[in-house]
């Protein structure tokens, strides 16, 4: 071995520095991407879950003259029409995909159309108003989607 050649390296070489941060921006991408396709997903799943009930509570009108859990014919639900829909036989969606559940009653909200909501709990704000872009009006002070406190609501 020659005296002048050493072997002794102590850094890395500018271009192995390089490769490693541009593998280590390549894995980031990866994650933020398959991050924001399950949000999609999930939003698109919960608008589906939406439509679904809607859907059920519609049809049920449509064969019964009344809606379910409207006890006294006065258009009101009193009770959670999700259970009656399901013992009936209708499709319904009683969880949403952030893990909440759904319901469907009448609510009277101060300041607020009052009316008949199916309503879920535990829909992240920021994915909320995606969902209301995709079922009203984008705008979730407004329209028949709202989010009220931490519950969104769909006014039928």
């Amino acid at each position: 071995m020659e005296a002048g050649i050493r072997n002794n390296r102590k850094a890395f070489t500018l271009l192995e520095v390089a490769i490693v941060l541009i593998l280590i921006g390549i894995l980031i991408g990866i994650v933020i991407r398959g991050t924001q396709t399950s949000y999609t997903a999930k939003v698109n799943a919960t608008v589906e879950c939406y439509r679904v009930n809607l859907y059920a509570v519609e049809n049920y009108f449509n064969i019964y003259r009344r809606y379910p859990g409207d006890y006294d014919g006065d258009g009101k639900i009193e009770n959670d029409a999700i259970p009656i829909l399901r013992t009936n036989g209708f499709d319904v969606k009683v969880e949403n995909p952030f893990g909440g559940t759904f319901n469907v009653m009448w609510r009277n909200f101060p300041g607020v159309d009052s009316g008949n909501y199916i309503y879920s709990d535990r829909i992240p704000i920021n994915l909320d108003s995606l969902i209301d872009a995709k079922i009203d009006d984008g705008n979730l002070e407004y329209g028949r989607y709202r989010r009220i406190s931490n519950v969104s609501y769909l006014k039928f």
